[in-house]
């Protein structure tokens, strides 16, 4: 067979393929603008939110039915990969700002629900049963810092440091020892009272 025939078999297959992979993205088009048309039309929507919602079902869509096009035209062969990666990339996202948050807001709740101050004795449980802790003498967004008691062999003048992140207080047994009075209502960086 000549190679024009193989070629033209070829592009009409192409042509096949990415005629209905555009007819199958209108229908899905079509099929999601009027389910959010009527919700919002029902008021279970907002109106901004349903203008929102049909900018992303349309960029989406289009979004992806160009990848599958290239995808069949051959001319973006890993297609998927890229669109794999994109999604990874965005998910990494998420969990480096989920840790961030997640440390920020025990520190507020730290604040707020005072399991410890600065001067307290903390106490951590580690799951193997082996506890870490030390004086609380700092706490900033992300960590609270303890001061180890000095061991011995250790120099008195530099006593070793933990930073623990703020959201452990909330994820291991704590075991407290206040030198504050146990309804003091002094705040968090205050001395203990005497």
């Amino acid at each position: 067979m000549p190679d024009y025939i193989i070629m033209l078999k070829t592009f009409a297959r192409e042509l096949g393929a990415g005629a209905i992979v555009v007819l199958v993205a209108f229908l899905i088009s079509r099929v999601l603008r009027r389910v959010i048309n009527t919700l919002r039309e029902s008021h279970s929507l907002s109106s901004t939110m349903a203008k929102r919602l049909q900018n992303f079902r349309q960029r989406t869509i289009i979004f992806i039915t160009l990848l599958v096009l290239m995808q069949i035209a051959g001319v973006f062969d890993n297609a998927w990969a890229f669109l794999s990666t994109a999604l990874l990339a965005v998910a990494l996202g998420f969990v480096a700002a989920w840790s961030i948050l997640s440390n920020a807001t025990s520190a507020v709740l730290v604040l707020i629900l005072r399991p410890f101050r600065i001067g307290d004795t903390v106490e951590l449980m580690d799951p193997t049963g082996e506890p870490m802790g030390g004086e609380v003498t700092d706490m900033n967004l992300m960590f609270t810092t303890l001061t180890l008691p000095v061991a011995e062999g250790d120099s008195p003048d530099r006593p070793s440091v933990l930073n623990v992140p703020n959201n452990f207080f909330f994820q291991r047994v704590l075991r407290t020892r206040s030198r504050h009075k146990p309804d003091s209502r002094a705040a968090f960086f205050s001395d203990p009272e005497d």
